[in-house]
């Protein structure tokens, strides 16, 4: 590190940083200035590393003009580079004797020299909150460079893995971020200390409670309550409501790939990010986060495990943050990745004071918890993506009984005790059963037939989850034209261990009856029979021309 270096770092030490330093103009930018960042070190220690402007770069998709910087120092080589959870690092130039801030630390190449950095404005940040157009400065040649990708963002979980990432990466579309997942092994140490200012660590947090999911960067600044930070988005959803807290930096861990902060979540609420954009998070402290309170009930071979937490009141979210945490639940109590079979029912409250009731059933051969989040979530699908009206949803409550044992059974053959019938007559059929691993059984089965029905009939079987026209959606009753009409079909949904029984009417099939089995059912098989009138003597009809 150059002499001069040592002496800028010395200068920013003594020079209060918070609510004090000018932004630099674009248009005095040039390679070969020298300032200095800060991020959070362990122990939350604020971290004043070197850095020289190397380029300037024009970024058409972004939309507004990036920084290209070395970062260099004694911090930054015990750290193995720029490390993720630095996403937001101030990044200040002299101007005119006086810390003047450039931007924030938001970009990375994964597979070049870690010490790289590309830098927002912070004239971008800013127009997060008022829309302020961006100075324009000129282009740059960086060829031979990987294509830049945000810096890589910590996301905490608590439990025992962090399998649930998967989930949330239906939030992402087509974001470029890239998410390090990170087991979190607690709460942020000593949080009365916390101060929040340019530098510090932040916990941006989508579950809080019993289950967390939080994503980790850095403070750029804070200005009349207003902060900005990362520098780039996060699920690049525009306005949220995100819970703001403090997080806590246990040890920057080295690595080839990516080196990354190990973090501690916090459980103070701070204020709320409200503004998701490309160029930075926007928080608001102070203002509460709007949150949906949830309640799981795990019941099964290792006792009953009740878990709270809330999730981002969001119905943009509702489906894969549900998914994330009640997977993350299950891993933890049922601690190991096995097949099974679990029913979940669920109790959505509204806002209104009604209430949504539904139960549903899965089972997977290798997989039970991600079977199962993935049902829990399908009714705050539906509910998320209804055309009718906004779900004003006050409280969610899950319960689930799961069991080791693959309680399934495939349909392998349906026969009626009489090939023949009258009109509106119930027919008897034995329905033959293939449990797993059990041997089959025979169930009768009586099914009334419609009086307009005659001649030749065919009559389908199947399991209750397993509809053609539906092709992976969930299956609900009838054609639904409100929301009152759709939670009306959610709460008859066809659960998987129903026997549903169907006859084609012209080319829609008509439902004849659901009955309920002690198995989830798989398969469907069709049964032909015959539907002729009787004439006053008790034969048969014959059709027109033939002769007894």
């Amino acid at each position: 590190m150059r002499g001069g270096w040592k002496a800028l770092l010395l200068l920013a030490a003594l020079i209060p940083i918070f609510g004090s330093a000018e932004d630099f103009p674009l248009s005095e930018l040039k390679a070969g200035q020298r300032g200095f960042a800060i991020t959070a070190g362990p122990g939350n220690h604020l971290e004043h590393f070197p850095v020289e402007v190397l380029a300037l770069q024009e970024n058409d998709r972004l939309g507004f003009p990036l920084a290209l910087i070395r970062a260099e120092g004694d911090f930054i080589n015990r750290s193995g580079g720029i490390a993720a959870g630095m996403s937001g690092s101030p990044v200040y130039l002299q101007r005119e004797g006086h810390n003047a801030l450039l931007g924030a630390i938001a970009y990375t190449f994964p597979n070049s020299d870690h010490r790289l950095a590309l830098v927002t404005p912070i004239g971008a940040m800013r127009g997060v909150l008022d829309r302020r157009v961006t100075d324009p400065f000129g282009g740059a040649n960086l060829e031979g460079l990987d294509a830049p990708v945000p810096v890589a963002t910590p996301l905490l979980f608590t439990g025992i893995g962090t399998r649930e990432i998967s989930f949330l990466r239906a939030l992402l579309r087509e974001s470029p971020l890239e998410f390090l997942p990170i087991q979190a092994g607690g709460v942020a140490e000593a949080e009365e200390r916390f101060h929040l200012e340019p530098g510090s660590p932040i916990s941006v947090q989508l579950v809080r409670g019993d289950v967390t999911v939080a994503a980790v960067g850095t403070v750029t600044t804070i200005e009349g309550g207003e902060v900005l930070a990362f520098g780039h988005p996060l699920l690049g959803t525009g306005r949220v409501s995100f819970v703001l807290s403090p997080a806590s930096v246990l040890h920057i861990v080295p690595s080839d790939r990516v080196p990354f902060k190990l973090v501690n979540s916090g459980t103070t609420v701070l204020g709320s990010i409200v503004q998701d954009r490309p160029a930075a998070l926007a928080g608001e402290v102070g203002t509460p986060p709007d949150l949906l309170p949830v309640t799981l009930v795990l019941s099964g071979g290792r006792g009953t495990v009740t878990t709270h937490f809330e999730i981002v009141h969001d119905e943009r979210f509702y489906g894969p943050l549900l998914a994330a945490a009640t997977q993350q639940v299950l891993d933890k109590t049922w601690n190991q990745i096995s097949g099974g079979t679990s029913e979940v029912a669920w109790e959505i409250t509204f806002e209104t004071g009604d209430r949504l009731t539904v139960l549903e059933q899965t089972s997977d051969p290798d997989d039970l918890a991600v079977a199962t989040a993935k049902l829990a979530a399908e009714p705050l699908l539906i509910l998320g993506r209804n055309p009718f009206e906004a779900p004003d949803l006050e409280h969610i409550s899950i319960s689930v009984r799961y069991e080791e044992a693959r309680r399934v059974a495939e349909i392998v053959h349906v026969r009626a005790e009489t090939p023949t019938v009258e009109p509106g007559e119930a027919v008897v059929v034995f329905v033959r059963l293939q449990p797993f691993r059990e041997e089959a059984r025979v169930e009768e089965v009586r099914i009334t037939l419609p009086k307009e029905l005659k001649g030749e009939v065919e009559l389908t079987f199947r399991a209750g989850e397993d509809d053609e026209d539906n092709e992976g959606e969930p299956e609900v009753d009838d054609e639904v034209l409100s929301f009152g009409e759709l939670l009306v079909a959610m709460r008859n949904n066809v659960q998987a261990s129903e026997l549903v029984v169907e006859v084609e009417i012209g080319d829609e099939p008509l439902r004849l009856e659901r009955i309920p089995f002690p198995f989830l059912l798989e398969g469907r098989e069709t049964l032909r029979i015959e539907v002729q009138e009787v004439d006053t003597n008790g034969e048969e009809e014959l059709p027109m021309g033939e002769e007894q």
